[in-house]
């Protein structure tokens, strides 16, 4: 119809459109700006703040038609088609507003949090596919929900179980989040303890060393505990699993660093061992352990390459968890 096309549609239309609208149950206070970049704004939150479980893509269709000059509109109509779990769409209305990568991530963490896992797929994945060229945190964002899901995949769809297992099966069965350490840190590793105060402690890519290079350079600067980088994976209690990586170290003063540190949970209270410690400089060298998560653990585990103290620099790099095998 040709006055869905029109930018600045006639009063008496707009009033129809609206009570239609109202009368489908969206309410007033939604909708009273449907066509102005505040209503889309209302919108959009809306969505996130789940208060339409499902927005219909037929609402944002008759908006976007009124005004496809504002960059949220068509973040909104990407909203609805994620909603209604159509991808490729969310995908083509996201591309033509030039939406950043970083809304999308930032949209997906939100949905993440509410336990709405596929939907968070949809928003890191299409953030990784705005610009297939680039390597996109978004591809990363996507293999942790893949690394939180692992002990109950039925949480996720069919499509997104497959995803998954084609994940980890496209890089070898390693359910690490690139242990080569060939992007930015920050997509796969998460931080703990002292690493915020870079005057004791730090930690970078290095492209200089490696097997090959880059790899992951910690470096404490005073004595005491500085800890390290892990990544938490959804293991089931009683499955064995087989941690490794090259490690190479320099000794300051009085370095002590645990090497391939797995830590646990049991009855509420953290449990973590390392079959290795370093306290002197060394040059690579390969090391893996076995573990098994015991029967009365929560069912994950996080993984340390390096829990470093003191003043020293250790370098880590093919980091790999791989399962050998699984309770039956």
């Amino acid at each position: 119809m040709n006055r869905l096309t029109l930018h600045h549609p006639p009063l008496p239309i707009i009033i129809l459109v609206l009570l239609a609208l109202i009368l489908l149950g969206h309410g007033t206070s939604l909708l009273s700006n449907f066509w102005s970049n505040t209503g889309w704004l209302q919108l959009a939150e809306g969505v996130l703040n789940r208060e339409n479980t499902t927005v219909p893509t037929d609402h944002f269709l008759r908006a976007i038609q009124s005004n496809q000059t504002n960059a949220r509109t068509y973040l909104g109509i990407g909203m609805a088609y994620a909603e209604n779990f159509s991808e490729p769409e969310a995908l083509n209305y996201w591309r033509q507003g030039q939406i950043a990568p970083a809304t999308l991530h930032q949209l997906g963490s939100q949905m993440r949090k509410q336990g709405l896992l596929d939907l968070a797929f949809i928003y890191f994945r299409n953030a990784a596919q705005l610009d297939p060229a680039t390597p996109d945190q978004g591809d990363y964002l996507a293999g942790r929900l893949c690394q939180q899901s692992l002990t109950d995949p039925a949480r996720l769809s069919a499509f997104n179980q497959q995803y998954c297992h084609d994940y980890f099966a496209q890089n070898g069965g390693n359910l690490l989040l690139d242990g080569q350490f060939d992007q930015e840190v920050h997509w796969g590793w998460t931080g703990d303890f002292l690493f915020t105060d870079f005057t004791r402690a730090n930690f970078q890519r290095d492209l200089e060393s490696g097997v090959p290079a880059p790899s992951l350079r910690l470096t404490g600067l005073t004595s005491g505990r500085h800890a390290g980088l892990y990544q938490r994976i959804s293991i089931l209690p009683g499955t064995k699993v087989r941690f490794s990586g090259y490690f190479r170290s320099e000794n300051a003063h009085d370095l002590s660093a645990d090497l391939l540190y797995i830590e646990w949970q049991q009855e509420g209270k953290p449990q973590g061992n390392s079959p290795y410690k370093v306290e002197s400089s060394t040059e690579w060298q390969h090391l893996e352990r076995i573990f098994v998560l015991p029967m009365d653990s929560e069912p994950w585990a996080q993984f340390y390459p390096v829990l470093l103290r003191g003043e020293g620099t250790v370098w880590a790099d093919n980091l790999s968890v791989e399962i050998v095998s699984e309770l039956e």
